[in-house]
């Protein structure tokens, strides 16, 4: 009996474990969500992007105003980007990022997410840009990627 319960408790709290750990991002309500950076309306869910801290959405038109969101924020509790190709939601961690003056996206920076690196690097080949890891992308300048995306 004892073996049982101690079974049943430990299959419980992985199961709680997991869920906890599971962070999915909420859906954008186009026309009606603002960007928390710069304030505009977010028009096309698409290309936005968004964070959760403490379980609270934090959400950006665009993957630029995120990024310097992210600059200044470094407590969260999971980031989210749609992938440029598939426009599906995709773990900004994992992510990889190709910049480009003529990718277009809401603020101008100019940015694409991309599930792989094979992904990105595909599309920098085809289309032109600079690929770059999260890691990469969040040692940037934003005005600077904004400046050269017009």
């Amino acid at each position: 009996m004892k073996r049982k319960l101690l079974t049943f408790l430990l299959a419980l709290s992985m199961t709680a474990g997991c869920s906890a750990q599971a962070a999915k991002p909420v859906e954008i309500n186009e026309n009606v969500d603002s960007c928390d950076t710069c304030h505009m309306g977010i028009r096309d869910a698409s290309l936005a992007a968004e964070v959760l801290i403490d379980g609270k959405p934090m959400k950006f038109d665009d993957i630029g105003c995120m990024v310097t969101y992210l600059q200044q924020h470094k407590n969260i509790d999971a980031a989210f980007v749609h992938a440029h190709d598939s426009k599906e939601w995709i773990d900004f961690q994992k992510s990889y990022f190709v910049h480009d003056s003529s990718i277009e996206s809401p603020m101008g920076y100019g940015i694409a997410a991309f599930l792989t690196k094979q992904a990105a690097e595909k599309f920098a080949n085809e289309h032109g840009g600079q690929v770059f890891s999260k890691d990469e992308l969040l040692k940037q300048n934003m005005m600077e990627f904004k400046m050269h995306s017009h």
